[in-house]
């Protein structure tokens, strides 16, 4: 089953993100955006991985969960990307001060491969994903909206879980199921 590991957010960013979203829909765009009950940090991708490994990848995961302490982290702006060429993605980029997402990223990472599991080669940049871009009649417009969002309006999040998902997708989108979740720095 295609699996992630991912960090939820609170329902207090989840409506501050839905309304950025209506804010920013232009009719005759091909925008698909996220669902709003969808949004998340993902922290691994590992995609298809087979029923008798998913209970060693939950416990993996709680493992590594375990040894980093809770944190905070904020959406640092909003960002279509790639920042230059067709636009393919609007992500809200987080700023993670103490770094304990991407060390919990790495962490998962090592861990994970040790079971054989596919291991991310680019360098993680914690984001939550609000679109996927097929067509835009005016990119530079749409990427100027973006831009002026201010930072004020997204509220701070507070990680101390994560959670193993599965994805199964659909012709109206991805269903997420959580086959785990696993808190933060309960050692």
């Amino acid at each position: 089953m295609r699996t992630f590991i991912a960090i939820d957010i609170d329902e207090a960013l989840r409506r501050v993100l839905t309304q950025v979203a209506g804010d920013l829909a232009q009719a005759g765009d091909k925008i698909k955006w996220v669902e709003p009950e969808n949004f998340h940090v993902t922290l691994q991708f590992l995609g298809e991985v087979g029923d008798d490994v998913i209970r060693e990848v939950c416990e993996l995961a709680g493992q590594v969960a375990r040894h980093i302490e809770p944190f905070e982290f904020s959406v640092a702006h909003l960002s279509c990307q790639p920042a230059h060429g067709p636009l393919r993605m609007i992500w809200a980029a987080l700023d993670d001060p103490t770094g304990r997402m991407a060390e919990l990223h790495r962490e998962l990472g090592l861990a994970l491969g040790e079971l054989g599991l596919r291991q991310e080669d680019r360098r993680f940049r914690g984001h939550i994903t609000l679109a996927r871009v097929k067509f835009v009649r005016d990119p530079q417009r749409l990427r100027s909206a973006v831009r002026e969002y201010g930072l004020d309006a997204f509220p701070l999040q507070h990680a101390d879980e994560v959670v193993a998902y599965t994805s199964q997708l659909t012709a109206e989108g991805p269903i997420y199921a959580p086959l785990a979740r696993l808190p933060i720095g309960r050692d």
